[in-house]
C-alpha cells in the first residue's frame, strides 16, 4: 500500500483508545503519542518539513494552530476528534471548520469535535457514521468516557477499568477492550 497515514493521539487512556479505534479501521498508519509540552522544533522537523500524507488523524489532541493548519496543507485529509474546552477556545475556526471560508486555506477538517463526548467516542462515531445512532457504543469506549468526562454513572466498572489500564500504553491492548468488552450489560 503507498498511502502515507499517520495518527498523533494524547497520551492518556482517552487518547489510547482513540487510536486503537483508529488502528482497526485504518491500514498502514504510523501513531505518535503526543504529551503537551513537547518539543515543538522537533516535531515540525520530523513530521512537517518534507513530509506528506494520505491522512492525518488528530484524536483527543490539538496542536497550534500553525501545525494544524501545516498538517492539512500536507495531507490529501485531515481528521480532527477533540473534545477540550481550551482547544474550542484558542482555534474556534478549526473547531468549526470554517478555514476555507474564513481564511485563504483551502483545508477541510473532517472529524467531530464536541465538548460532550470523550475523543474515544468521537472517533468511533467518526467510522461509524451515520448508523452510530443505531448501534451500541463499545463498553470500553463507555467506561473511558465515563472518567474522562468525569462522569462516573457506571461506578465500579469504571474504576476498575481505568486501574487496570491507566498506566497501558500498548495499543493491542485497547484494542482488545474493544473486541473483547464490546457492549454495556443490560
Amino acid at each position: 500500500m503507498n498511502e502515507k497515514n499517520i495518527c498523533f493521539y494524547h497520551d492518556d487512556t482517552d487518547g489510547r483508545m482513540s487510536a486503537a479505534i483508529v488502528k482497526g479501521n485504518v491500514l498502514d498508519c504510523k501513531f505518535v503519542e503526543m504529551k503537551y509540552g513537547f518539543d515543538e522544533n522537533e516535531f515540525f522537523k520530523k513530521y512537517i518539513v518534507s513530509q506528506t500524507y494520505d491522512k492525518v488523524f488528530v484524536v483527543d489532541f490539538s496542536f497550534c494552530e500553525e501545525f494544524m493548519v501545516a498538517l492539512g496543507i500536507k495531507s490529501n485529509e485531515f481528521i480532527w476528534c477533540d473534545h477540550h474546552k481550551s482547544a474550542m477556545e484558542k482555534y474556534p475556526l478549526l473547531w468549526n471548520n470554517e478555514l476555507k471560508q474564513k481564511t485563504q486555506f483551502n483545508i477541510d477538517i473532517k472529524g467531530l469535535r464536541s465538548l460532550d463526548k470523550s475523543g474515544c467516542r468521537l472517533i468511533w462515531e467518526y467510522f461509524n457514521s451515520p448508523q452510530y445512532e443505531y448501534i451500541s457504543i463499545p463498553y470500553a469506549v463507555e467506561l473511558i468516557e465515563d472518567f474522562d468526562l468525569w462522569i462516573f454513572k457506571y461506578g465500579e466498572k469504571t474504576h476498575y477499568l481505568l486501574e487496570a489500564i491507566v498506566f497501558e500504553d500498548n495499543l493491542n491492548v485497547f484494542q482488545y477492550l474493544l473486541s473483547n468488552y464490546s457492549y454495556m450489560e443490560s
